[in-house]
């Protein structure tokens, strides 16, 4: 529930003009489908399983939902600027 609110706050806040919350409308809602064990849509999340170490990830995540266009348009990075992202990550220290 706190990542509904967090999500309709972020909206309320788009909805008045302020336009730097939309990415945070955007992660909050990937977030919230994370939490109800639903794949994510826009890409913002990533996580590291514990179990041995595992690599970077953003799964689940369902990349034909939503369209680069889109995610520009709500500031969210393109697909392969995630996959950029993902990959400096992953070469990061662990």
């Amino acid at each position: 529930q706190d990542y509904l609110l967090a999500h309709t706050l972020a909206v309320v806040a788009v909805s008045r003009g302020d336009e730097s919350a939309l990415w945070i409308a955007s992660a909050t809602l990937d977030r919230y489908l994370w939490a109800i064990q639903q794949p994510q849509i826009y890409g913002t999340q990533f996580t590291r399983p514990r179990e041995g170490g595992a690599a970077w990830t953003q799964e689940p995540y369902d990349r034909a939902v939503v369209s680069d266009a889109l995610r520009r348009a709500l500031q969210v990075k393109t697909q392969p600027e995630q996959q950029k992202q993902l990959e400096s990550m992953e070469s990061g220290p662990r």
